[in-house]
């Protein structure tokens, strides 16, 4: 009786020889040494089939089977949220198959589940874990995302300060979230406690000593810079005040001629002039002692003039003296 075979081959390496006509039993011979009408988990490739029949007639039959297009599913990357419950997620569109979103832990919704650029809503704090999913209907890839959201933070430091004294307090405020630290940016000060908000920091450089104040709080940080700038010890001096007249009169009032914040200067110079700018007086180091007299006793009343050298602010101060006993 005449016969034939036929093969149907599917996507996941699976052979089945059909035979029509012929007498049954039917045995199988396949080039795979497989005796089975159906053969499974193939690869790619020519097979063929030997059919017997009962009466010893015999068809032979060859199959090729091929791989579909490899499915692979991708993702654009994890994604780390400050403050926000919402984000847009990104996949790459297929080339085979179709794909689509799926919620495997945490919360979202998501606005179109079959896109591969769309939107998630309503992601609670912690993480959240998305799967997309690609498939041919045989085939399929996963590729994993996840989206984790923490509380915003924001990091203050201070307010910017100028001072005279090379140890000073640094004033961050608490962090609400998460821990903050300390970083010298600039300078050479030591913090005596990184991990305070309130610490002491010594050994300040002259001139501007930059900090940054840094709160992390999960994968979620903010800085903020303060800015200490230590003034040199001329600067932090109080300012030399010279009066216009003196009245040497012993009431114990302005008798001497009194140079307000002149002991924090003390390599200087002082000569005092008359009005025919003969000099009448001279002091190195003045000690602010001169009640209006000269080498040869009191000088008589009248306006003299005076110059005063101030050597380590290398300046010089020049004025008139209204002298009245």
């Amino acid at each position: 009786m005449p016969y034939h075979t036929t093969c149907f081959g599917t996507a996941d390496g699976t052979i089945t020889a059909n035979v029509l006509g012929g007498a049954s039993p039917y045995s199988y011979l396949w080039s795979t040494s497989q005796s089975t009408q159906t053969i499974s988990n193939n690869p790619a490739g020519t097979y063929t089939v030997l059919v017997t029949d009962a009466a010893g007639c015999t068809n032979t039959n060859s199959f090729v089977l091929t791989s579909p297009p490899q499915i692979i599913a991708s993702v654009a990357g994890n994604q780390l949220l400050c403050g926000m419950d919402s984000t847009t997620i990104v996949a790459t569109q297929p080339i085979q198959g179709v794909g689509y979103w799926n919620v495997v832990s945490g919360f979202g919704t998501i606005d179109n589940v079959n896109a591969s650029n769309t939107y998630i809503t309503s992601i609670p704090l912690g993480t959240t874990i998305l799967n997309w999913i690609v498939s041919d209907g045989f085939c399929s890839d996963t590729a994993i995302m996840s989206i984790t959201v923490s509380e915003s933070i924001t990091a203050i430091a201070g307010v910017d300060r100028i001072v005279c004294d090379n140890v000073i307090n640094l004033a961050a405020s608490d962090p609400q979230f998460g821990y903050g630290y300390w970083n010298v940016i600039s300078g050479a000060a030591i913090l005596f406690d990184s991990l305070q908000e309130n610490t002491e920091a010594f050994n300040l450089s002259f001139g501007a000593n930059v900090f940054q104040w840094k709160v992390v709080n999960g994968n979620c940080s903010d800085s903020n810079l303060v800015t200490i700038t230590l003034q040199t010890p001329e600067n932090c001096l109080d300012p030399i005040e010279i009066p216009s007249g003196i009245t040497p009169n012993s009431d114990g009032k302005n008798d001497v001629f009194f140079i307000r914040n002149l002991q924090d200067y003390p390599i200087n110079n002082l000569e005092i002039f008359n009005r025919w700018g003969m000099k009448v007086f001279e002091a190195n180091s003045y000690q602010n002692n001169w009640s209006g007299q000269s080498n040869q006793g009191d000088l008589p009343d009248g306006t003299y003039f005076y110059i005063l050298n101030v050597k380590s602010i290398n300046k010089t101060y020049r004025g008139y003296i209204d002298l009245r006993h």
